[in-house]
């Protein structure tokens, strides 16, 4: 029996990679695979942003930072009240960090964010 959970997120993991933009972060282009981390954004075909997180490194875990600002008419598939996200991708793993769409197509939409990520091999996430 097929579970449509699992086949809805590699359909959206397929389109983010098929489609999406690899990111760069500052003068470093990602898709170099420098430190095996590539990172996704899905905006076309999509009203709205999908963020994909690639981790290809062999021993370490990305530990992901994301944070959304000016969301305005958009509902988010996860947040908390600061609308902030720490996540650890494990290694040899990619892993959908946010859907952001449009709550009411007949208004316009913002959505600004940023985010950063470190490698470690450390299983767990310190926090202050």
């Amino acid at each position: 029996m097929v579970n449509i959970n699992s086949l809805q997120r590699e359909f959206l993991i397929k389109l983010c990679i098929f489609y999406g933009e690899q990111v760069s972060i500052g003068n470093q282009t990602k898709n170099e695979g420098d430190d095996g981390v590539k990172i996704y954004e899905l905006k076309k075909y999509w009203d709205g942003l999908i963020l994909l997180v690639e981790n290809r490194n062999l021993n370490k875990n990305a530990y992901f930072y994301f944070r959304c600002t000016l969301p305005q008419n958009a509902f988010m598939s996860r947040k908390d009240s600061n609308h902030q996200l720490f996540d650890v991708i494990s290694s040899i793993h990619r892993q959908i960090i946010i859907t952001i769409a449009r709550k009411n197509a007949s208004h316009s939409f913002t959505i600004g964010h940023d985010f950063q990520y470190n490698l470690s091999s450390q299983d767990f996430i310190k926090t202050k």
